[in-house]
């Protein structure tokens, strides 16, 4: 799947400012991605050098310099609204588990699948509604035509790999996965939501509830688990 020529934003659009979210907010969001790509491009090493595929080794070679690339974007849209460097990373624990993963690696696709690269793609979306900047618009194209490409690749890749592992397997990456997402969820969405928007959803653990059913059905759909296998891959 060979790489299209980099995007690059528009860096001659001025950026928007607004009540809300609150320039401390949009900097705090933007810090987040930040780190969120650079972990990416992390995970993504250790991807490659633990895949035999020729093929998706050079794949992944493409990806980290994009991930890299796109923490470059969000690195100067800081600096462009007036920021200083990004904020320290809150959520390093969180990607450090996911280095600290000892399994399969098709576990390391999903949770850059499920976790990072679409629940972020979720947030950059709702934060450009919220945020309707020119500039931020724009950024975001760039990113994600990349990202798209990225999710392709790891659903090509898991439709051959995930059969080839035992139903064992499957079930302990699902319940890792969970793990995860549930520790990083309501850290990045936090920040990034307006005042009363978990009360229309009834509630944060109602949110939470829906959107985790949103990924374990993305999960489903990547191949981890059938219709009829999810009572025993998903039960506690």
């Amino acid at each position: 799947m060979a790489a299209a020529s980099p995007l690059q934003p528009d860096w001659s659009l001025q950026p928007k400012r607004t009540r809300w979210p609150s320039e401390k907010a949009v900097i705090e969001a933007m810090s987040k991605f930040h780190h969120g790509e650079l972990a990416t491009a992390r995970i993504c090493e250790k991807l490659h050098d633990s895949l035999s595929s020729p093929a998706a080794r050079r794949f992944l070679t493409t990806q980290i310099a994009d991930e890299r690339r796109h923490a470059e974007f969000y690195a100067r849209y800081i600096g462009v609204r007036g920021g200083g460097a990004p904020d320290p990373d809150d959520l390093a624990p969180i990607y450090a588990a996911a280095l600290d993963w000892e399994g399969p690696p098709e576990a390391l696709i999903l949770a850059v699948h499920v976790i990072l690269e679409v629940q972020s793609l979720r947030l950059q979306q709702s934060l450009e509604r919220w945020l309707p900047c020119p500039l931020f618009a724009d950024l975001s194209r760039c990113i994600a035509r990349d990202e798209a490409r990225h999710l392709a690749f790891g659903r090509l890749y898991l439709r051959e790999a995930l059969p080839r592992l035992r139903l064992e397997e499957h079930r302990r990456i699902f319940l890792w996965l969970k793990g995860l997402w549930s520790r990083a969820v309501l850290r990045v969405a936090t920040g990034l939501t307006p005042p009363g928007y978990f009360a229309r959803y009834g509630g944060r653990e109602a949110w939470l509830r829906k959107v985790w059913a949103e990924r374990r059905g993305e999960i489903q759909a990547l191949g981890l688990f059938s219709g009829e296998e999810q009572p025993r891959i998903c039960s506690p």
